[in-house]
């Protein structure tokens, strides 16, 4: 079996050499299998590419690609899955930086995971035992989390690190279905994650996730920018609305309003117009049954292929749980109203439907990354 260890490059001169260096231990480690190393430079400026040229010398198994200007780092992997199919016929390639945050040390690992049987293996840092830089600021912590469970819940995806660029893919039945030219980029940016990710999923990818450890990039700075954010936002979109009939969210709205439908009768009935409780508790009264409804429908119908995710009981359970931080919410928004406008019943209903809203939001992440996840 050959894997080619696709490397994008743009002024990485000061690393480069010592990440080609450990070439050789790896290779021996993974024996009788085969790795070579296909660097993608996109016309550094600081010798990159020389130091690539002067290392192949030494060391067949490195291949060089000079791009004459700097395409992005999706045109990059392109052009060395092009590469690494047409020309080195390999079984796998292998998603890598050359900047120090990936540690060629899991490489092994990887390949152990790729001969079991999966099709797409992953560097997790959001899995037990994976983690991210301690000293990275609080808002990247916060934008790398989010951006992954955001595309996680959006997008459906089985996957607990998203934008991870750290990738074993099996060449045969998926990545040589990937994007072929750059005119079938969604982004040239490093939004292409998600896209990669998506298709093969939809091609039905055997995935498991390698805990790593995400290291600080060797003379760190940020290479991500706002605009990073904007174009991970506008390429997820393309995506679901490509693959719209398979979204869960319909479903979910539809069960949701039959819920909505059975608490806000209760709501009305013995909140606002009888008196019979006050409106916050008449609120939580209808959620209670508006769970029943709802679990029920979305178990036999919107997630009844993730049926088998955990036990009945625990699943009760679980959506009780998510249900209740909903209901908590409207409660919330509706004794706000109560006690500074009092029983003003257009305020009263305009924070009720602010609850209920805030609370489906709730409820549709939770459904995914907890009561119907996929167990560890």
């Amino acid at each position: 079996m050959r894997i080619a260890l696709i490397i994008p490059t743009y002024n990485e001169a000061k690393v480069i050499g010592s990440l080609l260096d450990r070439l050789p231990e790896i290779r021996a480690e993974i024996l009788p299998h085969d790795i070579a190393v296909v660097v993608v430079d996109g016309n550094s400026t600081d010798k990159t590419a020389d130091i690539v040229r002067e290392k192949s010398k030494a060391d067949p198994h490195i291949y060089l690609i000079s791009e004459g200007k700097k395409e992005g780092i999706a045109v990059a992997y392109v052009a060395g899955i092009n590469y690494a199919k047409n020309t080195l016929k390999a079984d796998a390639f292998l998603e890598f930086d050359g900047d120090g945050q990936h540690d060629p040390s899991y490489i092994p690992v990887f390949v152990k995971a790729f001969l079991e049987g999966f099709d797409l293996v992953i560097g997790s840092r959001y899995v037990l035992g994976g983690s991210i830089p301690k000293n990275w600021p609080w808002q990247r912590k916060v934008l790398s989390r989010f951006g992954s469970i955001y595309a996680r819940v959006f997008l459906e995806l089985p996957v607990y690190d998203v934008t991870s660029g750290f990738k074993l893919t099996r060449m045969k039945g998926f990545g040589e279905f990937l994007p072929e030219s750059t005119k079938d980029l969604l982004s040239r940016r490093y939004a292409y994650k998600m896209q990669f990710l998506h298709e093969l999923i939809l091609r039905g990818a055997r995935v498991k996730e390698i805990p790593i450890d995400f290291r600080t990039r060797d003379y760190d700075y940020s290479k991500s920018t706002w605009r990073d954010i904007f174009d991970s936002l506008r390429v997820t979109f393309i995506l679901r609305m490509s693959d719209f009939k398979s979204w869960r969210l319909p479903k979910v709205l539809l069960i949701g309003g039959i819920g909505f439908v059975i608490q806000t009768i209760l709501f009305e009935l013995i909140g606002i117009r009888s008196g019979i409780l006050r409106p916050s508790l008449a609120a939580v009264v209808g959620g209670e049954a508006a769970i029943l409804s709802n679990f029920s429908l979305n178990n036999a119908f919107t997630f009844k292929d993730k049926a088998r995710a955990a036990s009945l009981l625990k699943r009760v359970l679980r959506f009780h749980i998510v249900s209740s931080g909903s209901i908590g919410t409207q409660w919330f928004f509706v004794f706000i109203a109560e006690h500074i406008w009092g029983n003003d019943p257009i305020f009263l209903r305009v924070a009720y439907i602010s609850g209920i809203i805030i609370g489906f939001l709730i409820n549709y992440a939770g459904y995914q990354l907890y009561v119907w996840k996929k167990e560890r």
